[in-house]
């Protein structure tokens, strides 16, 4: 049975279920982590380096209700406020046979936005579901991988345009 944690985070500065701030070579297998916020919800929020992460199995959700663009279940960028911030967020990180759900963007790799680029990131084989408006946004990268997802919006019932895979 899956571990379960789910967070309702109100305020500007606590904005994650999970962080890893720089935190390097984290094994996540079968957890259900949920951020139930209104208005914050970075559920799992890599950032600074974070290298080497691992999410296999897992299921990651954000409020499926809302528009807001800090409603991110899971997001690698150079901020641990901001799901799309530039700069070194991590290499190496992966995100498989994972249920994503919800949120403005449903899953982010946002990196470093001179040289080194961030590299090696993957997400591959989940189900990206019920965003708003990005389903992966993919930004600053070089060498990702993005393979095998099924991406869907079958229960959202507001949206905008929408961005399947934004590269």
């Amino acid at each position: 049975m899956p571990r379960r944690y789910s967070v309702a985070t109100q305020t500007s500065g606590t904005r994650h279920t999970l962080a890893l701030n720089g935190a390097d070579h984290m094994f996540f297998h079968n957890l259900q982590v949920r951020g139930t916020g209104s208005t914050y919800a970075l559920t799992v929020k890599l950032w600074n380096q974070a290298d080497f992460n691992e999410f296999h199995g897992c299921a990651i959700s954000s409020p499926i209700s809302g528009s807001g663009s800090s409603l991110v279940p899971f997001s690698l960028s150079g901020s641990g406020t901001s799901a799309t911030s530039t700069g070194n967020s991590g290499d190496g990180n992966v995100v498989a046979t994972c249920t994503i759900t919800g949120g403005y963007y449903c899953a982010v790799l946002t990196g470093n936005s001179g040289t080194p680029k961030n590299v090696d990131n993957v997400i591959r084989d989940c189900r990206i579901t019920d965003f708003y408006s990005y389903g992966i946004y993919n930004y600053y990268q070089e060498k990702s991988i993005i393979r095998g997802n099924v991406i869907d919006r079958q229960n959202r019932t507001s949206f905008t345009t929408t961005y399947c895979i934004f590269l």
